[in-house]
């Protein structure tokens, strides 16, 4: 009787554990799908923010060179 009731706590252990691994799954599933998801849409955010900041800074290098070109050609 005794190694009945050892089985059954092993049983109810092994349940509990179980248990515990889908809410694990489940918070894994929730931090991928939903967190992960937005982190990967801020940084594309950033990103796009740098390429427009890099734009900008070469239109504008860009533009003095040309205007120095214009005043050295009309000397």
């Amino acid at each position: 009787m005794a190694d009945l009731s050892t089985e059954d706590r092993q049983w109810k252990f092994i349940s509990s554990m179980e248990g515990d691994i889908k809410v694990i799954f489940n918070r894994l599933d929730t931090i991928e799908n939903n967190h992960l998801k937005h982190m990967q849409d801020d940084l594309a955010q950033q990103s796009q923010r740098l390429w427009m900041i890099l734009m900008v800074v070469f239109a504008q290098l860009f533009a003095l060179c040309g205007g120095m070109i214009v005043l050295w050609v009309t000397r």
